[in-house]
């Protein structure tokens, strides 16, 4: 149950009903790792549902993983704008590491 799973932040069953496509439910933004057992506990809820108690229960978690820290985009109904928050962390922290990797310096 400690396996690391890929998790959809956003559960594609919500996002279909809301007639998203299926290039931005499995975007890149939208997916995340966890352990089996964290996946199961989520099922299908929405973030605005579980994100406060993951935080919670393991502070930093959201940052680790690059989920925006506004409530807000963690409606369904701001799920572009989530997908374009993300996108943006995600590429400043490969850039970072793009760094590391061309100048041999900390990404820190």
């Amino acid at each position: 149950m400690s396996r690391l799973e890929v998790h959809h932040i956003f559960p594609k069953a919500q996002l279909y009903k809301w007639n998203f496509k299926r290039p931005e439910v499995n975007a890149l933004g939208n997916l995340c790792f966890l352990t089996k057992d964290t996946n199961l506990d989520i099922r299908d809820r929405l973030p605005e549902e579980y994100f406060p108690a993951v935080e919670k229960v393991h502070p930093g978690a959201l940052a680790s993983q690059w989920i925006p820290n506004d409530p807000d985009l963690w409606k369904i109904e701001n799920f572009s704008k989530f997908l374009e928050a993300r996108k943006i962390m995600l590429a400043q922290e490969v850039n970072r590491q793009m760094e590391v990797l061309l100048h041999g310096m900390s990404a820190d």
